[in-house]
């Protein structure tokens, strides 16, 4: 993105980005951000608007069981309110208030029968607290706790699989110039589901952890690889639908 200072105070930041994932249909983003820094001693603001779009994967428009050939490009408008302190060196406190309005959001209709569809008016409230502390050899601690209720305006309902609560814990640290590995934990709450067999059910939270390792090869190409889910926890993220159990990952990331 690009940034342009007005004032000492007072920052402009303007992005515009695509790309394609394998699989995956062609993703937008255009995003407006105005930022007020320093306005007291260790304390910016920052307001920002963002629309996205996304076409539908191959996934959801082909897959046998749930696949649904009509669905339509989803979009998005996020707006967000963020403010940021400096405890003091090394440690800094995010606060941030948001709502995103999805028009076609994909989401999953339990049936008969059961499918995908692109819900056309839906609304994602929300508010994230976010710590990151510099730690010695140059170590550094990311906690992030969040809370959205996410509903579809239509019916007032709120949506399935989707929980109120998650959060991550991540350290990293740095191995030389261009190594890094990291231990990471992500929280998801209980969340909804539901099944024609078995009717709406809640779903316990559980708590996953990852190691990795991430390789900077040249300054756009770098290659990560981890293992995900270390203790090999057997839990469901839907019903009939058992998530992966210790597994690993290659990565190799390029930009331009």
């Amino acid at each position: 993105g690009n940034r342009f200072r007005v004032f000492d105070v007072l920052s402009l930041v303007g992005e515009i980005g695509a790309q394609r994932r394998f699989g995956g249909g062609a993703e937008s983003l255009y995003l407006a951000s105005i930022e007020l820094l320093d306005i007291l001693p260790s304390l910016d603001f920052a307001l920002t608007r963002s629309k996205a779009s996304k076409q539908p994967s191959f996934y959801a428009l082909f897959n046998p069981i749930v696949g649904n050939r009509d669905l339509e490009q989803e979009e998005s408008v996020t707006n967000e309110f963020r403010t940021r302190y400096e405890y003091e060196e090394g440690i800094a406190v995010e606060i941030a208030v948001f709502r995103v309005d999805y028009k076609n959001l994909v989401d999953f209709e339990p049936g008969p029968p059961p499918m995908l569809v692109s819900r056309s008016a839906v609304r994602s409230d929300g508010v994230e607290l976010k710590a990151d502390v510099a730690l010695p050899r140059e170590a550094r601690l990311t906690l992030a706790l969040s809370y959205t209720d996410t509903r579809d305006r239509n019916i007032g309902k709120r949506l399935l699989l989707r929980p109120h609560k998650t959060g991550l814990l991540r350290v990293e640290k740095r191995f030389g110039e261009t190594t890094e590995g990291f231990l990471s934990g992500v929280f998801l709450g209980s969340r909804r589901d539901s099944s024609v067999a078995t009717g709406e059910q809640l779903l316990g939270s559980h708590l996953l952890l990852a190691l990795g390792v991430r390789q900077r090869i040249s300054e756009n190409i770098a290659v990560e690889a981890g293992v995900n889910n270390l203790f090999n926890k057997k839990l469901y993220y839907s019903l009939g639908s058992p998530g992966n159990g210790l597994s690993s990952y290659l990565v190799l990331r390029m930009s331009l």
